[in-house]
């Protein structure tokens, strides 16, 4: 008996904490939702998970010495963070992550305002805690004591392997797998990695560039002044449309169609147009929609979805530019507000009012396809627009029904069909192609209705955000890789006013500079930093985040060489004291300072 007993302590005191880290896995899992893809998740990603918290445990065993303490504060904590996690995702459509905790003062302040109804899944973890209670019970009862040695060894294995695990050079752990859903991204790899690589991004986050001096940067910023404005000047309505993958074909290879795919906006008068390259080519919205909100370039951004990694708190954009001008402001897209972190990034960038998939109504899509039409998604955008009061108005909407993939109608549906061309899947670029010219007919419709507005002046600029992905095996081979890339990058930008402008071309431009041109050709006074990228851009029009630039020639250069690298190394350090610059940061450059 004394034998058995010996041997069944022994178990106990080695795989107690086996137990417990596979315990407290299942409640991560269990508060987002995810227990279940543990049975289909690969072993390989379970293991980076459970390695995760056998660290953690292994760092409180060390500290405190007594298996049964670490097992009941262990247990404990992972509970609250597991009931917390619960509430956070049913309240904020997100998990919790690092970009709670920023604002943690925040959230206990609204936390007081909601009501917390005890669910199943809430349940279920306040049951694996009983389990660890009564496990640690046990520990104590039968006095299971761990030598500090065992336990430093521990430490270290867990130590190196979650090293391994997560940052080696093979890492098991793909570095990036957080994207346009956390859902996804928790699905595949498991809360715990979701959380790694959370804090992996924020804390890698912007890159700083080689020669960044503060007192440079605040000497640059100095020589670009303020504006002087009456505040009996009228400030045009601007709405932003991003249109996604609103792109022209023609722009990469030769074809014929039976339809002219863009010709109700060809026929729309007094029209500025041009291309904004954007930062990803084939894919990326969200990097698009941050380049084009904030000015920023992400080449110092390297990895991840901005909104995902980046503290947009006070960051500056162009929604709280024309805030400080006084400008009331809106943002809205049309699917659920987690996708790439819009529910936080949005009201971030200074959106008063934001709105998501759940407020539109009657939206509708094209036969066969699963996206919200274009059309049905602006009559949304008019009623809004009707109810935003007296201010001047700023509206930025993202649409969703040029989105992948194109074979989702039945072909007898397509109204657009190539006659001329070489493709191998013409049905594929059939169906793209209608689905362009149904977002051309829909914005010519946008248009008509602004013409109806005579008591305001209205500005709207439309753009797409990136090409579709099978662009790239469709471009012509007789192109070089900068003028292939950039005319890949290049999306159709339009800029209209029912007040008249002169019809001009624009050429290409980086995304980051479509604020300040949208602004100067809307007649809005430019801060300091709008000047400061006008100028910029005149000498290099486009900086790609892919590491490579144009000059005003469109001559293609990698970054830190050519003519023009030191204006663009200018830039970069402008944009990181604008990002990360703190204390440093030139404020009074980024933001208005208007003078009356």
């Amino acid at each position: 008996m004394g034998r058995k007993y010996g041997i069944y302590k022994k178990c106990l005191e080695y795989f107690w904490i086996l137990i417990l880290v596979t315990i407290e896995l299942l409640q991560m899992e269990l508060s987002c939702g995810m227990a279940k893809q543990l049975i289909s998740m690969e072993l390989k990603y379970v293991f980076v998970n459970w390695i995760v918290i056998a660290l953690f445990n292994s760092i409180l065993l060390l500290a405190i010495g007594k298996a049964w303490i670490t097992a009941l504060v262990s247990g404990g904590l992972i509970t609250f963070i597991s009931v917390v996690n619960y509430y956070v995702i049913l309240y904020h459509g997100m998990p919790l992550s690092v970009s709670e905790l920023r604002n943690f003062k925040t959230a206990l302040y609204v936390a007081g305002t909601y009501s917390y109804p005890v669910s199943r899944s809430v349940l279920y973890v306040l049951a694996c805690f009983l389990m660890t209670a009564g496990m640690s019970a046990l520990l104590k009862k039968r006095q299971i004591a761990v030598k500090r040695k065992v336990s430093a060894a521990m430490l270290a294995v867990c130590f190196v392997a979650v090293c391994f695990g997560f940052f080696g050079p093979r890492p098991i752990k793909p570095k990036v797998t957080l994207g346009w859903s956390w859902k996804e991204a928790c699905k595949q790899c498991g809360y715990i990695s979701y959380l790694v690589e959370d804090v992996y991004t924020k804390a890698k986050g912007v890159t700083k560039p080689d020669h960044y001096d503060p007192e440079t940067v605040r000497e640059k910023c100095s020589t670009y002044q303020t504006d002087r404005i009456n505040q009996n000047n009228e400030l045009p309505d601007i709405i932003l449309i991003l249109n996604e993958s609103f792109y022209d074909l023609h722009q990469i290879t030769g074809f014929q169609t039976d339809q002219d795919y863009l010709a109700n906006i060809q026929q729309i008068e007094d029209m500025v147009c041009g291309y904004a390259v954007s930062p990803c080519i084939g894919g990326g919205t969200n990097a698009s929609e941050y380049e084009l909100l904030t000015s920023n370039s992400l080449y110092l951004v390297r990895e991840g979805a901005p909104f995902n990694i980046l503290d947009l708190e006070d960051a500056g954009s162009l929604v709280t530019y024309l805030k400080s001008l006084g400008y009331s402001t809106f943002g809205t897209h049309s699917e659920p507000a987690r996708n790439y972190n819009r529910i936080y990034g949005y009201p971030a960038l200074g959106f008063e009012d934001v709105r998501f998939h759940e407020d539109y109504e009657d939206c509708w899509s094209y036969e066969g396809r699963m996206y919200k039409s274009d059309y049905s998604v602006y009559e949304n955008v008019k009623k809004w627009y009707m109810q935003m009061g007296d201010q001047p108005r700023f509206m930025y909407c993202l649409t969703i029904q040029n989105h992948g993939g194109w074979e989702q109608s039945p072909e007898e549906s397509d109204t657009v069909h190539v006659t001329e061309g070489e493709f191998t899947r013409p049905d594929i670029i059939n169906e793209y192609l209608t689905s362009i010219a149904y977002s051309d007919e829909a914005f010519s419709d946008f248009i008509q209705y602004i013409k109806t507005i005579t008591d305001r002046k209205v500005v709207v600029c439309m753009l797409g955000d990136h090409a579709p992905d099978f662009a790239v095996s469709l471009a012509d081979e007789e192109y070089s890789e900068g003028e292939r890339n950039l005319l890949i990058g290049g999306m159709p930008l339009y800029i209209w006013a029912n007040f008249g402008l002169e019809k001009a071309d624009l050429g290409y431009m980086s995304m980051h500079y479509v604020a300040p041109v949208l602004l100067d050709t809307a007649g809005v006074p430019l801060s300091p930093y709008y000047k400061y990228l006008m100028d910029t851009k005149r000498e290099v029009p486009v900086i790609a985040a892919w590491g490579k630039y144009y000059d005003k020639d469109y001559e293609y250069y990698d970054i830190g060489t050519g003519s023009c690298s030191q204006i663009v190394e200018d830039y970069f350090s402008v944009e990181y004291n604008n990002i990360k610059g703190g204390d440093e940061r030139v404020t009074d450059f980024f933001e208005s300072g208007l003078v009356n």
